[in-house]
């Protein structure tokens, strides 16, 4: 029988020799708060008509700046941002009714030791059109926050929503 004193001895003595077995202990995330904005293109066009379609800023096209780290490096500036998705994934959805999707955010950021990218998807939800603004939360493991759309082309009463821009604030973690 194995004493509790010998365990310890033998896991206190273990314990200095864990990186050359390659074990290592887990290494906490950085949580970088983030703002972003960006022009993307909804097709077919959200509208009073229910529809489901895609979402796309066509390219890292937008901005984003991190306060904090990516990957581990300090971020130096602005990076560049960009969004591909889809809207409408569990049933078609209207801009009076809101719904929801999903997509990936594309993001590069300068650091001292080069640009580090990100690829990160997430899922969103958003509520109906009001005073001009869909308001959007967007949730993953490594991407979230809030939101705000306003349309550029179309105003979802006399012609679908099928350019916006959206604005916000999120969390990184990486």
């Amino acid at each position: 029988m194995i004493t509790r004193q010998k365990a310890l001895a033998v896991l206190l003595v273990t314990i200095p020799f864990l990186p050359l077995t390659g074990i290592v202990p887990a290494q906490a995330k950085d949580q970088t708060p983030c703002s972003f904005k960006f022009d993307a293109d909804v097709n077919p066009g959200l509208s009073s008509s229910p529809s489901s379609g895609s979402v796309t800023s066509n390219g890292e096209t937008g901005t984003v700046t991190c306060q904090g780290k990516v990957n581990g490096k300090t971020v130096t500036g602005p990076g560049q941002y960009g969004m591909a998705g889809r809207y409408g994934t569990a049933g078609p959805d209207t801009c009076t009714s809101g719904g929801e999707g999903d997509g990936t955010g594309s993001m590069t950021f300068p650091t001292a030791d080069g640009p580090q990218h990100v690829e990160a998807p997430f899922t969103y939800t958003y509520g109906a059109l009001q005073n001009g603004v869909l308001a959007v939360t967007f949730k993953s493991e490594t991407w979230s926050g809030t939101a705000e759309v306003r349309p550029t082309k179309g105003d979802c009463a006399s012609a679908p929503l099928s350019k916006m821009t959206a604005e916000g604030n999120g969390t990184l973690t990486s």
